[in-house]
């Protein structure tokens, strides 16, 4: 009978042993994901508040480009395109740019396969969405660029003496293809435009779910 109590009281033992084991290297490996996961929304917090400063700005930039454009289509349209002002329509016509975003930290997860370390469904839905927004954007700008390369640039070299900073011909405002140029460039920055504040909105959104979702990981742990 001791004998018997003496091997259960030894299984006992082995049990709380093995069961003790198993959950501190279940607690161990619940806390490195949990690390994991802030450290990884920590990182993308901060490449999304790099994307919504740089987004923003080219918004701000493009938009006050376009304002300024509004005007001078106006007076091209009507023939009323003072001669002082054919340096500012070429001006407008040259610039552009592109935005160029921050996906560092998504590309880290995808490689090594961490992407369900993010527990929140929501963040997941809405980095997949972000990152699919600005592929969209992408083709767009690639799409703006081959215009601009292609009509834009070749034009304005061949009406703008870089040097003097000034039109070369002035009967160039009676020119159809420099209203039609001048147009379609302010047209396309439009459509950018709104692809540009959709994602900006988004980000907005993400940026702040992201926070929230630290803030909580943070009080959890």
């Amino acid at each position: 009978m001791k004998n018997f109590k003496y091997a259960l009281f030894e299984v006992t033992i082995v049990f709380i042993g093995v069961s003790s084991a198993f959950f501190l290297n279940n607690w161990t490996n619940q806390k490195d994901r949990s690390i994991k996961e802030i450290y990884y929304t920590s990182k993308i917090i901060e490449d999304q508040s790099y994307n919504i400063t740089e987004i923003k700005e080219k918004i701000e930039m493009d938009t006050t480009n376009i304002s300024r454009s509004y005007p001078l289509i106006h007076e091209l349209l009507h023939n009323t395109l003072p001669e002082d002002s054919i340096v500012s329509v070429l001006n407008l016509m040259a610039t552009f740019g592109r935005i160029n975003l921050k996906f560092t930290t998504y590309e880290e997860i995808i490689t090594n396969g961490d992407f369900n370390i993010l527990s929140n469904d929501s963040i997941r839905s809405m980095f997949i969405e972000t990152k699919t927004l600005y592929e969209d954007i992408i083709i767009s700008e690639d799409f703006y660029e081959d215009f601009y390369h292609n009509f834009i640039v070749p034009y304005v070299m061949n009406n703008f003496d870089m040097l003097s900073e000034k039109a070369i011909n002035n009967s160039i405002a009676q020119d159809f293809r420099f209203t039609n140029h001048f147009g379609a460039n302010v047209s396309f920055k439009e459509q950018l435009g709104e692809e540009y504040k959709k994602l900006y909105d988004h980000l907005i959104e993400f940026h702040r779910l992201l926070i929230s979702s630290k803030e909580e990981l943070v009080n959890t742990n």
